[in-house]
C-alpha cells in the first residue's frame, strides 16, 4: 500500500532507463547523430525544494550532466521551444508514441506543423534498442547482471533438489506445503516453484512508464 502523499505509482521505462540511466520521471532523451558530432542531451525538472521534499531529491541540469555524463542538459519545459535547434530538417526521427501523451503532441506539433513541409521522415526506436539490449559485456555484469541471474535462479535450485536422477516425481518426498492441498507430485509439483522466490531487479513491472 502506497503513501497518502504519493500521487502516482512510477517506473522508469525500460528504454530510456538502459540508454540513460536516468531514473527520475518527466525526463526526455535525446540523441543526435552527426559526421561532424554525436550529442548526447537530457532535458529534466527543474529543481524545487518543496516538491523534492516529498518526491525525492533532484538531479537538475548539473546534475544530469556531472552524475549522468550528458553533453547538454536543458528544462523539460523548453522541449517544444528548443527541439528543432538540434534536429536537422533531413534527418531521420526516432521516436515511441504512447508512452506520454502529452510528449507524443509536442513531438506531433513540431514535426508536421512546425516544420511547414510536414514530411519528417519518423520510426519506432524500440525494436533497435531491443536488439541493442542483447549484447551483454563484462560492465553488465560488474553493474549486477550476474546478481539478478544469481537470484532468479536461487529458488529454482533450491526446488529442484529434492529430485534425483533415476526417481520419478511419485516417489519424491513433497518439498513444501502446497496450496492445493494435494501432495500428489504428478498434479502440483510444479504450482509453487517460485511461490517465494525473491523479485529480481531487472523484472519489476509495478507502475507506469516514464517518457
Amino acid at each position: 500500500m502506497r503513501n497518502p502523499g504519493v500521487e502516482h505509482e512510477y517506473r522508469q521505462e525500460s528504454n530510456f532507463y538502459y540508454l540513460s540511466g536516468f531514473e527520475e520521471p518527466g525526463a526526455i532523451l535525446l540523441l543526435v547523430r552527426s559526421p561532424a558530432n554525436s550529442r548526447y542531451i537530457l532535458f529534466v525538472q527543474e529543481r524545487d525544494p518543496r516538491s523534492e521534499a516529498y518526491e525525492g531529491a533532484r538531479a537538475g541540469v548539473e546534475g544530469a550532466m556531472a552524475l549522468y555524463k550528458a553533453d547538454t542538459a536543458l528544462y523539460v519545459d523548453d522541449l517544444e521551444r528548443l527541439l528543432l535547434r538540434f534536429v536537422p530538417n533531413d534527418a531521420m526521427v526516432y521516436y515511441t508514441f504512447g508512452i506520454d501523451t502529452g510528449v507524443d503532441d509536442i513531438i506531433k506539433r513540431t514535426f508536421t506543423l512546425d516544420r511547414s513541409a510536414g514530411d519528417q521522415r519518423m520510426s519506432d526506436p524500440a525494436p533497435l534498442v531491443a536488439g541493442l539490449r542483447l549484447i551483454k559485456n563484462g560492465d553488465d555484469f560488474r553493474m549486477g547482471l550476474q546478481q539478478a541471474i544469481d537470484i532468479s535462479a536461487r529458488p529454482i535450485v533450491k526446488r529442484s533438489s529434492p529430485f534425483t536422477p533415476g526417481c520419478t516425481n511419485t516417489k519424491s518426498k513433497p518439498s513444501l506445503n502446497m496450496s492445493t492441498g494435494n501432495t500428489d507430485h504428478r498434479e502440483t509439483r510444479f504450482h509453487a516453484l517460485s511461490d517465494q522466490a525473491p523479485t529480481a531487479p531487472f523484472c519489476t513491472t509495478a507502475g507506469t512508464p516514464g517518457r
